[in-house]
């Protein structure tokens, strides 16, 4: 597995990965900070996954549907194969 992009929400409360599986295939996925509340304790703030996208053998294929289900890597200054 090789990470193709690290990239964290202007925030920081959340974070999309992209990567090339060792079988040659791409996948991204989104994970958020989220809050959670047990009677009795102080609210805790803990991570959780929020999107995992399918495979694709395209890097491209992948970072344009990454853009399209996570509004927020629209604005960011990502460096996109397809920039290049």
């Amino acid at each position: 597995m090789t990470r193709i992009h690290d990239v964290t929400r202007t925030d920081e409360k959340a974070c999309f990965t992209l990567i090339r599986n060792s079988d040659g295939f791409y996948s991204f996925g989104e994970e958020q900070e989220c809050w959670g509340e047990v009677p009795g304790f102080d609210p805790y703030a803990y991570w959780t996954t929020t999107y995992t996208s399918g495979l694709y053998d395209d890097l491209a294929a992948a970072e344009r549907d990454a853009k399209a289900a996570l509004g927020w890597l629209r604005g960011s200054d990502v460096k996109w194969s397809s920039d290049a």
